[in-house]
């Protein structure tokens, strides 16, 4: 078994974890069942726990070189450094959704440890809201976009990232960008939870407060970062 097997194992595996955690948490809301509750936050930390390891798996594919794994062979050879063999996780369309999927587990995890302060009703439907979302990505990267699609033969070396992305800019941009992306799923799915809910106070709004500035204040690194790879690289494009 290759490590690219594990991780299409894991992402199958997260999928499915991702599915029961949206089925028992808004049940579980609805009938005050707290074990229903308590289940749903387990199942979150169980989809984190599947998503890094199959983001370990690919990683390792690249460290490893093995390019009978499409994407690697896709995205880095022989010649690359380590550390841009590394970055060439999220160098493609493959590894940037499954970088996508990884944070959003992350922050939900996050959430769940947190959860504390939030609003007993609201909590569910936030977790479901996630789930929904890690539910799609998981789908679109085991069906047209698998990042550890494996090739009939394996090819002697790699084409490599484009020449443009051999910057020390792709270690830290691209992640920076994608991480403030997903960091807005919390304070989307406060939002839907309470419109589903009706708690449509200033409670809700509290609650997600340290979440938005956290959000803006990576988004905003991650376009500063960007407008000076820009600068760098290619004089404001």
């Amino acid at each position: 078994m290759h490590f690219s097997d594990l991780g299409f194992i894991a992402l199958i595996l997260g999928l499915g974890c991702a599915v029961y955690t949206g089925c028992v948490a808004v049940p579980g809301a609805q009938r005050k069942n707290t074990r229903l509750v308590a289940s749903a936050k387990r199942g979150v930390l169980a989809v984190a726990f599947f998503l890094v390891l199959a983001s370990a798996a690919l990683v390792v594919s690249f460290l490893s070189h093995d390019f009978g794994v499409s994407y690697v062979a896709q995205h880095s050879n022989l010649a690359m450094p380590w550390y841009f063999t590394t970055a060439a996780f999220y160098g493609g369309q493959e590894g940037s959704l499954l970088y996508w999927a990884l944070m959003l587990s992350v922050f939900s995890a996050i959430f769940v440890l947190t959860a504390r302060w939030v609003a007993p009703v609201l909590a569910p439907y936030v977790m479901a809201t996630l789930m929904a979302i890690e539910t799609f990505l998981l789908i679109v990267l085991i069906t047209v976009s698998n990042p550890f699609a494996r090739l009939p033969v394996a090819p002697p070396d790699g084409v490599g990232l484009n020449p443009l992305l051999m910057d020390p800019g792709m270690l830290i941009h691209p992640p920076m960008l994608l991480m403030g992306y997903m960091s807005f799923s919390i304070p989307f799915a406060f939002a839907v939870a309470a419109m589903i809910t009706g708690k449509l106070d200033s409670a809700w709004l509290r609650s997600i407060r340290r979440w938005m500035l956290a959000s803006w204040s990576i988004q905003t690194a991650g376009l500063i970062l960007g407008a000076w790879w820009a600068y760098h690289v290619l004089g404001w494009g």
